[in-house]
């Protein structure tokens, strides 16, 4: 729960078989993607990084992943560069929670 109100994510949807390739994806790849764009405002590199953030929440049934990429799709969509700001960062945050909970 306090995992859920930290992120706004509900981490319980990692369960499963998938969980640990899940977290290897999110190590390995999404999070040096999203090192490497940065504090950027590159609108296409965010939209690209949204956009593999989703494939990877519906290859791996993660519909949190899949809800943060489209949020981020949105907020480049309508040009609502303080909110992206706050989506963008919070990506270190769901990382860290999908890592805890799979360290229980």
């Amino acid at each position: 729960e306090a995992d859920q109100r930290e992120t706004g994510i509900d981490i319980d949807s990692m369960n499963g078989h998938a969980a640990e390739e899940r977290e290897n994806v999110l190590n390995s790849q999404l999070l040096p993607q999203w090192e490497a764009i940065g504090d950027s405002l590159l609108l296409d590199e965010w939209i690209k990084f949204a956009g593999h953030v989703k494939d990877v929440g519906q290859g791996y049934h993660a519909e949190f992943l899949v809800q943060y990429g489209e949020h981020i799709i949105e907020n480049v969509e309508n040009l609502n560069i303080l909110e992206l700001k706050k989506t963008i960062k919070r990506f270190r945050d769901i990382v860290s929670a999908v890592n805890k909970r799979s360290d229980r």
